[in-house]
């Protein structure tokens, strides 16, 4: 091996020399996708209110801000309780329709995201529904205001562009049995006065 390098010309010693060093650069820390800087960036703008920011110091890791919003907008079920976490999820909205469509599955897979989607959905159906049955269709909709509608029907058209229709339904599904007070109300009497059986094309 040696000796082949020696029977190399200078100039051609030098060109091997950065063809490997580019080839160990490559192979060590290869090139992002558009998908990975998106991904990359859309973790960095959501730190501490989707994501969890770790302490440095004492290192443990934080409650993120949309849990502590969520939290304190279930306790109190009152608009003014639930504006600043209405606000980060429309903010969150908008970010998650600046992805590049090729992105879609991979933002998709993140469980954060999931998480942040359907646990808000349910949160909006259990506001809106209350602690007994709504007491017929107009009432379904408790407080909510037609912005807070155009939230979660936004929320509603990310859940089945990104998971699918037959998760959506496996998730309404589960929500129209988890709902409180419904003993010896039938399906359809449930899905009259649930928030889900609204229907969206009024807040799109």
């Amino acid at each position: 091996m040696n000796s082949f390098f020696k029977s190399l010309s200078k100039s051609t010693t030098a060109f091997l020399v950065i063809v490997l060093g580019i080839l160990f650069i490559v192979i060590s820390d290869p090139p992002k996708s558009v998908c990975d800087s998106q991904i990359a960036q859309f973790k960095k703008t959501q730190a501490g209110f989707m994501f969890p920011e770790t302490e440095r110091v004492v290192g443990k890791i934080k409650e993120t801000r949309l849990k502590k919003q969520s939290d304190f907008c279930k306790v109190r079920n009152s608009p003014g309780a639930c504006f600043e976490l209405f606000t980060s999820l429309k903010v969150l909205v908008k970010e998650l329709g600046f992805l590049d469509s090729r992105c879609q599955p991979d933002i998709a897979g993140l469980s954060q995201v999931r998480d942040a989607i359907f646990e808000n959905i349910e949160l909006m159906t259990l506001l809106a529904w209350g602690e007994t049955p709504p007491v017929n269709y107009h009432a379904k909709l408790n407080w909510l205001t037609g912005a807070d509608m155009k939230l979660y029907c936004d929320l509603k058209r990310v859940a089945v562009d990104f998971y699918g229709e037959s998760r959506w339904q496996s998730f309404r599904e589960k929500m129209i049995a988890a709902v409180p007070g419904t003993e010896g109300m039938s399906r359809e009497e449930i899905w009259n006065v649930i928030l889900l059986s609204t229907k969206c094309d009024a807040y799109l």
